[in-house]
């Protein structure tokens, strides 16, 4: 299944490269105080909507089966690779809605503020996983 939709992914990314460089492929930019946005033609537009798709379907995928093997195991290396693909989530459906310029006024301040609060769940994870790897020479009584 993710072979099928990594080539899938592939040619739609090829395929939205052919259309972008056509003519009309951007569009003249959209001004506004918190953003300057050119935007794509519509049949790259769907293309990115598809790639979006695959990737959420893929992470879901990914983060429920990670989530369900840990409740089995109470694996925690587990659990962390689960939040890994679930920040990564985050971060694909706020890159979704930003890029589909359906908010492009002072609300878009929102989106990208939750933008640095994946990436900063993406660290807090790595920060974890580390230091629950970490072996030290004394540890503490529990």
């Amino acid at each position: 299944m993710a072979a099928a939709a990594s080539v899938t992914s592939f040619f739609l990314g090829v395929a939205a490269l052919w259309f972008i460089t056509r003519p009309q492929g951007l569009s003249a930019p959209v001004f506004t105080y918190f953003s300057v946005d050119s935007s794509i033609n519509n049949i790259s537009f769907m293309v990115f909507g598809a790639e979006i798709v695959i990737l959420v379907l893929m992470l879901l995928y990914d983060s429920i089966s990670k989530m369900r093997i840990w409740r089995a195991t109470s694996n925690t290396n587990t659990l962390f690779y689960a939040l890994y693909s679930i920040s990564l989530l985050v971060y694909v459906v706020l890159g979704g809605v930003d890029q589909s310029k359906i908010i492009l006024d002072w609300p878009l301040i929102v989106f990208r503020s939750l933008y640095s609060g994946a990436f900063l769940m993406a660290y807090l994870t790595i920060v974890r996983h580390e230091a629950h790897l970490e072996e030290f020479l004394i540890s503490e009584p529990a």
